[in-house]
């Protein structure tokens, strides 16, 4: 398939085929990533992010900000001990 570039005031655009967004399953409006290699364009979806991996989340934290933990003796009553708690 071949397409064309075009002059988007002071850009250049190609449009996108219907078929290939398809393909891509992508619409206008999606965040795509851009490079080029060699004389080649690429270019593919950036995946939306719905969610987040706790792993991600904890790498972000800096130690610095990290409470020390205070350690308190045992009272005796810190365990409850009913049908809830035991699931």
């Amino acid at each position: 398939m071949k397409g064309q570039i075009s002059q988007w005031g002071n850009s250049a655009a190609v449009r996108l085929p219907k078929p290939i967004l398809e393909d891509l399953r992508v619409s206008p409006g999606c965040e795509v990533e851009m490079w080029v290699e060699g004389r080649e364009l690429r270019m593919r979806p950036v995946p939306a992010v719905t969610s987040h991996r706790l792993e991600d989340l904890l790498a972000q934290i800096d130690p610095r900000h990290i409470p020390e933990l205070e350690e308190w003796p045992p009272v005796g009553a810190e365990i409850i001990k009913d049908d809830y708690s035991r699931r």
